[in-house]
């Protein structure tokens, strides 16, 4: 029985901290810019870069993530777990992202927890854009947009910390497709779905971690655990299951972590 204990907890250690891998949604989208087409978009969640997830993990992430060509990458949340001097060499190969249109990302709760400000610095020094109540049209016809996560507010001061989706896309007029960078699939103070929010990427669940478990983690996430669901009138809303996993509940069982590959279509494509 022991033997099996410790067996079972090293294969959901190695399952927690091991190469990710990489899952490909097509999405068919109607009244897509024939322009976008063919989009690739590769959203990174919950990284959590700490003392069991070190520089040569970020490396290899860094290495799948630009063998998929994107177009842009989105990163939604709890990147790193630890104080810049213990993790700035671990979180530095995100510097390495080869993306067309950039690298963006919104914050977790796990941000909040350690010097943000100091962290942010060092993001956008290596080409990681924070975007905080704002929104940028990468393309003509698509916007990505991104909140801080709720937290932010609670352990630092700052206008832009609490989340706004009516500023965060008040540029976006032109019927652009609305992509939405928020680390929790849910926010008690508004709903994307009012915004005409397209696709909104989170994460924070961890995928529900385990079976069993993922009902616990659905009941505190507001049913939601991991994967696609409908989002207000016309959206939907993926919930990655992470990229990484907490050091601080390092487990996972038949819920593998996640490079996710988003593939804008025009409706014509059946979506997968």
């Amino acid at each position: 029985l022991p033997v099996l204990a410790w067996s079972v907890s090293l294969i959901g250690l190695l399952n927690g901290i091991g190469q990710p891998q990489v899952r490909t949604i097509e999405l068919a989208v109607p009244g897509l810019d024939p322009a976008l087409d063919g989009y690739r978009l590769v959203q990174l969640s919950d990284l959590h870069v700490s003392s069991s997830a070190r520089r040569p993990r970020t490396e290899r992430i860094v290495e799948a993530v630009n063998a998929l060509s994107p177009d842009a990458v989105c990163i939604t949340g709890d990147i790193v777990d630890g104080y810049p001097r213990e993790r700035r060499g671990d979180v530095e190969p995100l510097r390495g992202l080869r993306a067309k249109d950039g690298v963006f990302a919104c914050t977790g709760n796990h941000e909040a927890y350690h010097p943000w400000f100091e962290w942010r610095g060092w993001l956008e020094r290596w080409g990681v854009r924070i975007l905080a109540n704002e929104a940028v049209r990468v393309r003509p016809g698509l916007v990505l947009g991104g909140v801080h996560d709720i937290t932010m507010s609670r352990f630092w001061s700052g206008s832009d910390l609490v989340p706004d989706l009516e500023r965060t896309f008040a540029g976006a007029t032109n019927g652009e497709y609305r992509v939405l960078l928020q680390h929790r699939p849910w926010v008690e103070l508004h709903d994307a779905g009012d915004y005409d929010v397209d696709l909104q990427l989170s994460g924070h669940t961890h995928g529900g971690i385990m079976p069993g478990l993922h009902w616990l983690v659905k009941a505190h996430n507001h049913g939601f655990a991991r994967g696609m669901y409908p989002l207000g009138r016309k959206g939907r809303l993926y919930v990655s299951p992470g990229t990484g996993q907490w050091a601080g509940f390092p487990l996972r069982f038949f819920n593998p972590c996640e490079i996710t590959l988003f593939i804008l279509r025009s409706a014509r494509h059946e979506v997968r």
